[in-house]
């Protein structure tokens, strides 16, 4: 993965230079450039502000800027509409129950509407997790058994003794 091995310079280098091709994108576009916003708690509490809500999130909990260090904080919600970035305890973030679209198999379960344990991994350096998974076309219902920190857009892979079942990515929740 891109983060094995790199420093917090390299990913703060990275992410400038993202932020870069977001605004030179929309200027090419003619869209509005992305604007700073709020970093808001739950409650609707202002702890901050950002410089532009693409440059954040779900589960991120480095790089929020200068809040208060009552707690670790987490990025739970990002709202570009409203440039707002919700952030919480690390339980805030975490989730049981998520969805995996555009999934690939390797070894695809017989009975698609059977559920079947497997293990997940969600981050390129996180633990995977055991769970139950229901198969629904080209989608796979994840039900774990311990939360963990999850954002739409990661990659989420089955494993099944040590074997790779299949891999997706994970579906922004309802």
């Amino acid at each position: 993965g891109w983060s094995a091995g790199r420093t917090s310079a390299q990913h703060r280098r990275f992410y400038h230079r993202y932020a870069g091709f977001v605004r030179a994108d929309a200027l090419r576009r003619g869209k509005a450039l992305p604007t700073g916003g709020a970093i808001v708690d739950g409650a609707g509490r202002t702890l901050g502000q950002h410089q532009g809500a693409h440059g954040f999130t779900v589960g991120q909990h480095r790089g929020l800027g200068n809040l208060p260090p009552e707690q670790r904080w987490f990025v739970t919600a990002v709202d570009t509409a409203t440039q707002t970035v919700t952030v919480g305890a690390r339980a805030d973030a975490e989730r049981t129950a998520f969805t995996i679209g555009e999934m690939h198999w390797l070894a695809r379960p017989s009975d698609d509407d059977a559920a079947f344990s497997a293990s997940v991994q969600v981050r390129y350096r996180g633990s995977a997790s055991e769970a139950m998974v229901t198969v629904d076309g080209s989608r796979a219902r994840v039900q774990l058994r311990e939360p963990t920190v999850i954002a739409p857009g990661q990659s989420a892979v089955l494993y099944s003794r040590g074997r790779v079942l299949g891999g997706g990515w994970i579906e922004r929740s309802a």
